[in-house]
């Protein structure tokens, strides 16, 4: 019987990929991943009890007896990728930091998400959502990579998708958790991954650059005044002024 673990990290974050890489990889299903095709649920997800993977906080539903890999992303390039590259369902309503102190359309209801509020790129008057999304990124962090629990391990997304960083991880979750091996060289070949377009050079570039391409100076100042340059670096990344 395959063994269940989980997988955790917030939106855009790269939990599909990290999902599919364990999968066909180790003898296990992630239980809180789904992947449909045509209609058609082809991994086990959505079991009893188990927490969103998107989860902002630990809660009591929080499986402490399964293994859980815990994911995160450059904060510059997150917060870039929510606000203004790609979809994601990051409700306002439903966030702590959704106040109302700005905009009246950033609260316009529990359907309403980042991507529908999307900022100009040339806009040199940041509006709340970058702030905001820089809060939920510290926010995440405080629950799941400053004390993280004792039954997880802690990757950054960047690292899985440069082979020998990867394969090392790999092992490393491997030996925590004791997975058997499913192959006899570690496969990162992912035929398709929901929600993610083709990575091309240009993108394998841009994350290996770590360089965010629309982010003004004064939004990249408001996300170095909300995680600090302390911070930024203890999670591995270049604090960019």
């Amino acid at each position: 019987m395959k063994r269940g673990i989980t997988v955790y990290g917030l939106q855009r974050s790269g939990t599909n990929y990290l999902a599919k890489l364990l999968e066909i990889n180790f003898d296990i299903f992630v239980k809180n991943h789904a992947l449909v095709v045509d209609g058609e649920t082809l991994y086990n997800s959505d079991l009893e009890g188990v927490m969103w993977k998107h989860s902002m906080h630990i809660t009591d539903m929080f499986d402490s007896s399964s293994p859980c890999i815990v994911l995160y992303k450059n904060p510059y390039l997150w917060i870039e990728s929510l606000c203004f590259r790609h979809r994601a369902d990051f409700d306002i309503d439903k966030h702590p930091y959704a106040t109302g102190d700005g905009p009246d359309y950033l609260l316009a209801g529990p359907d309403t998400a980042i991507r529908e509020v999307k900022e100009d790129p040339n806009n040199d008057n940041p509006k709340l959502n970058v702030l905001m999304v820089a809060q939920a990124y510290l926010d995440w962090h405080a629950s799941w990579t400053d004390n993280p629990p004792s039954n997880s391990y802690v990757v950054k997304y960047d690292d899985m998708l440069i082979e020998e960083t990867r394969n090392q991880h790999l092992r490393n979750i491997a030996s925590k958790f004791n997975l058997r091996d499913i192959v006899d060289t570690y496969n990162n070949y992912i035929s398709y991954v929901p929600e993610s377009i083709v990575f091309t050079e240009d993108r394998y570039k841009y994350y290996e650059e770590q360089k965010p391409l629309y982010l003004t100076d004064k939004q990249i100042s408001i996300i170095n005044n909300v995680l600090g340059r302390e911070r930024i670096e203890r999670w591995g990344y270049e604090y960019i002024n």
